[in-house]
This record gives C-alpha cells, structure tokens and sequence, in this order.
C-alpha cells in the first residue's frame, strides 16, 4: 500500500468516527438554509433567529456565499433523498444536515489533510515522513476540532494551501498554469470569508520572494521583471473571484460597495434595539462602512490570541512552542523555500492579529482557540511538524547516546500530549466550557475545565448528574430530562431522539458500527505509525 493511500485511509476513519452527523454550529447552519433558499425559492432566514437583515424589501442572512455554494449540492441532493425516506419534516432536515455533514464536509477534510501530504513532498521531505506528518498535522492540532464543527476554517485552510503549494509549483516547474491556478485556489477562499485578502497578501510575499531567490541564486538580474510577471499571472486567477464576489452582492443588495461583513455589523450594532423576537434590521448598503474599524484597535482583542487563557494558541495548539522552538534551532538548516513560508505564515498570522483586534467580543466565543488566526496558525505548521516526527522516530538502541535518547523522549512525549489536547477537544460539547464560564463555574483556562468535565462525566452517577448539569438547568431551552454526552453521533442521538421514534431502534447497531470503526481508527494509526516511522 502506498504512502498516500495510508495516509487517506487513517485520515478518512477518524474524520468519519468525529463527525458529529449533524450541524451542529449556528454559523453553518446559517450558511446551509441560505444555501437551500437559493434552490428552493424560499426565503433565506432561520425561524426566531435574529440575524436576518432586510434590504430592498427582501430578508437575506448577511454571511460571505463561498460556504454555502460549497453545501448547496448536499442540500439539494440531501434534501430530495430525505423526501424518499421519510414524511417527517424535523427527520428530513436531519438527514439532510446527516448527508451534508458527510457528503461534503468529510471529502473537503480530507482534501485539506492531502493537501499538507502534497506541500510536504513539494518542501522535498521524504515521502514517509511527509506521510506521518499529515496524520499528526490532523489528529495533533485543532484542525481536528475544526472538522468537526464544519465552521469555515478547514475550507478556507484547504484553498490556502491550495495556493501555496501551486505557486510553488510554479517556481518550481515555470509554467504560467500553476500561478494562475493559485490565484483561483485564493480567489476561492476570498470567496468564503472576504477577509481571505490577508491571505492573498501572505501567499504574494511567498511568491515574490522565493522567486527573488531563485533569480538571485541564478545570477540572473531579471527578478523584478520575472516577480512582476508572476503576481500578474497570479491575479490572473484570484480577480476574476473578486469580480464573481461583487456581482454576486449587487444581485442580493443591489450596491457595488456593499459587503456581508459591512451588513452583519449593523445587525449587531443594533441588537439592544431588536425587542421583538421576530424583529429585522432594515439594512443600509451605504453609509455604514466596516472599514473605519481597521483604526480600531482593543488591547485585550490584540493579545488574547497570544495569552488569553479561553483563546490562546500556544495552549490549544500546544504543538506550536516546540515548533517555534525548532524554528530557532533548525533555520539555517531549513530549505529558502521553507524559510519563505514561514516568513508569509508569520506576516499572515500578524496581519490577523490586527485585522481582528478591533474588538474582544470573539474572546467570548466558544469555539477552540482564536477561530480568526488559527488558519494561520495550521499552516505554519505544516513543515515544522517534520521535525519533531524526526525526533519522535529516531531509532533507539544500545549505541545511542544521550542527548538523542532525551531529544526522541520529549519528542514523543510532545506529539502524544498534541493528540490527547485535541482528542479532548473533540469528545464534549464546544460551548460547554463557554457556558459554564459565563455562568461563574469552573476555570477560564477552558482545556483544564475541559479535562475536569471529562473527568467529572467518566465518573459519573446519579446523584451528582455530573457538576456539568448545572450549564443545562441554567441554559435557556432547557429540558427537565436531558443530559450531557460524549460529543460522538451514536450517543448524541441516544440523547435527542424520542426513545418511540423509528430511528431510535438504529441506535444499538450504530453503536456497533462506530465501536468498529473506533477499533479500526486505533488499529490503522498504530499499524501506518509503525509503517512509516520506519
């Protein structure tokens, strides 16, 4: 079996075992019924949900369209498969999220896993470790999580690097195909969050300075003329995307200068006004610009990627110190192409710094770590995860000396703390540790609070119904008989079916399926660790 197939196989068991069968996010759920409202005819809006703003006498849901054109072949398909199977409204919009979360978000997950696979062959890493990096890359850091809540992240991750590793093919290989194709990748992802022009200028720097020292490594003396030709082809593919984004917002707001982001702010800068449940914003394509909040700078919203105990990176990614640490240690080793990467990842990670420090609210947010930097944090990681596999992997024998045995020890010890730190991430609730926060319980720093709930659930009994409950009884919505479960689909279906509805009776049997492919997921990682680490 080849490298990549091992790779797909382990990658495609632990996505398919943490997929939560459902969406289970409210941004994404958005998302998908704008989504549906475009196929359907329907209108777009959740019912009782206020972020809804109408413009031109028509109600629209003001997010970015790049994830929802993503879902819309999975609703459509979903949605007409479901009317096969069932009569049940509330079932056949079950299945369909069932299907999307599958048929969509499984295969793109994957995608992007490949994808880091590929980028490390092109950084010239021989392709076994290439291989065992992936499987880190995923199960190590919060791409994991991040496959399992369907936000926009892993998308946008997927097309970024996308890009990248096209624009090195370019420099690589010289032919024009490669840097258009890497603007298209950008353009896309311009196209699901249009804040993506970060990226856009991180992956331009990449560009321009790897063939800068390529010319310069040649004794060439037309590396301007050669860089200019490059960003040319290059915007080549991402303008038409930018192009496609405007008039896709004139068709929904009729205003070329109106944006999502510019319409979804009113909507918050309004919300102590909306007293009525059914409530909307009338929304104004002029007059309101988001870009005066570019000036706008929260300490706390600046720091709190780096330092805050609910959002930091360095806790929630915790692969990235040592990374950082071999940085140091490993530059002058590291290929020109490689140190060009990380000089783009440390720019693009700054430029989110800023981008998104013009308020502290996001602090709030339950999702793992910083949500708006840890993209950049995903991929400037790809080629520095190689280097403590290398470590981890070294071969121990009687002839080792020291230094190396404690070198390979840490290195182990570092990647198996990476893999429990995002297997906790993935196994509760992702508001849980939010809301108990919110309500004065437990601890801010939300990984220790994490493990605690973990705890407190494996010992659980009757009396206590864990200390957890507390969140559920004081959380709006609340049912009497409800209670917290193992984030994985079986038990969160035994938790939210009617014990006399049909599809209860399946979930003995998905029990069986996922214990199996649990086992398998656990069998197949030892055996492909074991393969490549050789």
């Amino acid at each position: 079996m080849r490298v990549v197939h091992k790779v797909i196989l382990v990658t495609l068991l632990w996505l398919i075992f943490f997929n939560p069968g459902s969406i289970t996010h409210i941004d994404t759920e958005r998302r998908m019924q704008m989504a549906h409202a475009w196929w359907s005819g329907k209108e777009e809006g959740i019912t009782g949900d206020k972020l809804v703003i109408n413009v031109n006498g028509k109600n629209y849901i003001p997010y970015d369209l790049g994830q929802s054109m993503l879902m819309l072949p999975g609703d459509w398909l979903g949605t007409n498969l479901s009317k096969s199977i069932t009569s049940n409204e509330y079932q056949r919009q079950q299945f369909t999220e069932a299907f999307v979360s599958f048929a969509i978000f499984v295969p793109l997950n994957l995608l992007a896993v490949l994808a880091c696979f590929r980028s490390l062959i092109l950084f010239d890493y021989p392709e076994k470790l290439a291989g065992l990096s992936s499987i880190v890359w995923l199960l190590g850091t919060s791409v994991l999580y991040y496959s399992t809540i369907h936000q926009q992240n892993n998308q946008i991750l997927l097309f970024v690097l996308v890009s990248y590793q096209t624009a090195l093919l370019y420099i690589l290989k010289e032919k024009k195909q490669f840097a258009v194709l890497s603007g298209m990748a950008l353009g896309i992802a311009f196209l699901i969050r249009i804040t993506n022009l970060l990226h856009a200028v991180s992956v331009l720097v990449f560009l321009v300075g790897c063939i800068t020292y390529q010319q310069l490594n040649k004794q060439q003396s037309k590396s301007i003329f050669k860089s200019l030709k490059s960003v040319l082809l290059w915007l080549g593919g991402f303008i038409p995307f930018v192009v496609l984004e405007r008039i896709l917002t004139y068709y929904r707001y009729g205003s070329w200068t109106a944006t999502s982001t510019g319409l979804h702010l009113q909507i918050y800068s309004r919300a102590n006004t909306l007293l009525e449940p059914n409530s909307i914003v009338q929304g104004e394509t002029k007059g309101f610009s988001f870009m005066s909040l570019l000036t706008k700078i929260e300490l706390k919203g600046l720091l709190a990627p780096l330092f805050s105990p609910e959002k930091s990176v360095f806790i929630y990614d915790s692969l990235l110190i040592p990374c950082l640490i071999l940085l140091f240690v490993c530059w002058k080793f590291l290929s020109p192409y490689i140190k060009w990467y990380l000089i783009a990842g440390i720019l693009n990670f700054m430029l989110h710094l800023y981008i998104y420090s013009w308020t502290d609210e996001w602090i709030e947010h339950p999702e793992w770590s910083a949500r708006y930097h840890v993209t950049s944090v995903h991929l400037f990681l790809i080629p520095l995860i190689p280097l403590i596999i290398r470590g981890a992997t070294t071969k121990i024998n009687k002839s080792t000396n020291l230094s190396k045995l404690i070198v390979s020890w840490i290195a182990k010890i570092v990647v198996a703390f990476a893999l429990f730190i995002q297997l906790a991430s993935t196994i509760l609730p992702s508001g849980l540790e939010q809301t108990q926060q919110r309500l004065g319980i437990g601890s801010p720093l939300r990984i220790a609070q994490r493990i605690s709930n973990i705890f407190t659930l494996i010992d659980y009994n009757p009396q206590s119904d864990t200390q957890i409950s507390q969140v559920l009884e004081r959380s709006p919505g609340f049912a009497p008989d409800r209670k917290l479960t193992w984030e994985i689909l079986p038990f969160r279906l035994k938790i939210w079916l009617k014990p006399n509805s049909s599809l209860y009776q399946l979930i003995p049997i998905l029990f069986v399926v996922w214990g199996l492919i649990c086992i398998m997921a656990v069998i197949t990682t030892v055996w492909v660790f074991s393969e490549l680490s050789h």
